[in-house]
């Protein structure tokens, strides 16, 4: 079987559309709508280049960037330039297009997020241009009330997974529906620890949210139950259960907001093996989240919060420049820019009246990821 070269992680490649196209003839490769989508309309622009996203955030796209992508920056207008994602056009926004050609300094920017699937982390972008103008970032100014509730804090969900140990449960309902990939497993007698960190909790919160995702690996027909399992959060007992059989084991408990540490943090999975399954008590962690209330603060440079309807207040701090975007990125093919009511001393405070939930990107202007 022939193997094809791969390219270096972290960099684009500049594709020509015909060839593209011609190799996946070749290869019989089957798209989905989107990515066929994709294709069909970047046929009608011309040479693209390809860009992979697997986390959440601000990139930007210097023109030695585009220039080594093979872009022709000498002769390219920027405000052609577009960008594709399953099958929408991608707001963006040019730095300097206005002149219509490409200086050293301009640059392209634009909000992100990977996937996350069973078969890749991957988002695949396409950047093309020519032909009509590309869709830009919106601008507005502050929405609502200057008198409406000030927000420092906003829920925060953190999910923890890592996959290490491949196990094949076949005695489930669909086995063929569940992961064959998790983090651990705990055996009877033993102590299993979970490192995790979490950052600036809001001083005020009274609880916070534990969720643990357990699959049972032994099941011995003549015995009921088959497992017995302590969840503990920094030496705090969470749970203690006994259940039966391979099947799924959710935990969802609210503990006290002093059991988790602004830091540094264990989650420990126990297995007494007092069942009368004895010493063949195995059950497998699948992931873990927290659920906590976390001021806004930035972490390096930037931050991403989650944000509900109607009018509200912000404030987010810990921004290191005096610089700084803040963006509604609730729909990523329409991002806005919203004007600060205030900038200064790390800190940023604006308003909106979103009409639905939304999402707020706030970055300073030394931030900006490299695909």
């Amino acid at each position: 079987m022939r193997r094809t070269r791969q390219p270096k992680p972290g960099r684009f490649r500049f594709l020509a559309l015909a060839a593209l196209v011609s190799i996946a003839r070749a290869l019989c490769v089957a798209e989905e709508p989107s990515a066929a989508q994709n294709q069909r309309q970047l046929a009608q622009q011309g040479p693209a280049s390809k860009i992979g996203i697997k986390a959440e955030g601000l990139y930007s796209l210097t023109v030695k960037d585009l220039a080594d992508a093979g872009f022709p920056v000498g002769t390219l207008d920027p405000r052609t330039l577009k960008l594709y994602c399953q099958g929408r056009e991608v707001a963006v926004r040019v730095t300097g297009e206005d002149d219509g050609k490409l200086n050293a300094d301009d640059r392209l920017e634009f909000y992100g997020v990977g996937l996350d699937t069973k078969f890749t982390g991957t988002n695949v972008y396409w950047l093309t241009f020519g032909g009509a103008r590309g869709q830009r970032w919106t601008s507005r100014g502050p929405a609502g009330s200057a008198a409406a509730p000030l927000r420092e804090t906003h829920p925060e969900h953190r999910h923890f997974e890592e996959n290490h140990l491949y196990g094949k449960l076949t005695y489930v309902e669909k086995p063929g529906e569940i992961p064959h990939w998790f983090w651990a497993q705990a055996r009877a007698k033993e102590r299993q620890e979970f490192a995790f960190t979490v950052d600036h909790l809001a001083p005020a919160a009274q609880t916070i949210s534990l969720t643990v995702l357990l699959w049972g690996n032994t099941t011995l027909f003549d015995v009921e139950p088959d497992h017995h399992t302590k969840i503990l959060l920094n030496g705090h007992l969470v749970d203690d259960s006994t259940w039966d059989g391979q099947c799924e084991r959710r935990l969802q408990k609210e503990v006290p907001a002093a059991w988790l540490a602004g830091g540094q943090n264990k989650l420990i999975i126990e297995c007494p093996g007092d069942t009368g399954a004895g010493a063949l008590d195995y059950v497998y962690l699948d992931w873990f989240e927290v659920a906590y209330e976390r001021q806004l603060v930035a972490r390096d440079g930037a931050f991403t919060f989650a944000a509900p309807e109607g009018p509200q207040r912000f404030a987010v701090s810990g921004l290191p420049t005096a610089s700084v975007s803040v963006l509604d990125v609730g729909s990523p093919t329409a991002v806005a820019r919203i004007a600060p009511l205030s900038l200064g001393d790390g800190r940023v405070q604006f308003a909106d009246a979103p009409q639905q939930p939304t999402r707020y990107l706030i970055a300073s202007a030394t931030h900006g990821n490299r695909p």
